[in-house]
């Protein structure tokens, strides 16, 4: 019986962790993360592809700089592209929790809405096999996609209006 209590405990503490990540980029990158929310929603497969090449990309490029080069500096240049690949993705799931929490309780505030899209996320993420193998990768992956898609989009707005 007590077996199941520090593993408990460590989800329920993670996911409240985790809502107060999602919260707290989304007040510090406002923009960034509704780029990313309205990208997601307007072409969800587009966000997905491009998402799913961009991690393999980045992936197959951390583990080739892994292997080495004069004086650590390979390694620092791939541990920096590592950091970089993980706040964009932080920031694209953040997009995502927004998305849920909108879909699925529109009468709420922002701010619970995020909370209760994180919650609902975390939670089926965390259904053994298609929540850790299925939504948790669809999800991370469109977030990924959805913050560059939506990046490329304002980039390209800003330029056209310049």
């Amino acid at each position: 019986m007590r077996d199941g209590v520090g593993p408990a405990i460590l989800v329920i503490l993670g996911g409240i962790c985790l809502t107060a990540f999602f919260l707290v980029l989304g007040a510090y990158f406002p923009r960034r993360v509704e780029q990313a929310r309205r990208a997601a929603e307007g072409s969800p497969g587009r966000s997905f592809l491009i998402g799913l090449v961009n991690a393999v990309f980045v992936i197959g490029l951390v583990l080739a700089l892994q292997g080495g080069g004069p004086d650590g500096v390979v390694q620092v240049v791939a541990v920096v592209l590592g950091i970089l690949a993980t706040l964009v993705v932080a920031i694209g799931l953040t997009a995502m929790v927004q998305l849920t929490g909108e879909r699925l309780f529109p009468q709420m505030r922002p701010v619970a809405r995020t909370a209760a899209g994180s919650a609902v996320l975390i939670v089926a993420c965390l259904t053994p096999y298609v929540g850790w193998f299925g939504l948790f990768p669809y999800v991370t992956l469109r977030g990924l996609g959805a913050f560059l898609l939506g990046w490329w989009i304002a980039r390209s707005e800003r330029g056209a209006a310049a």
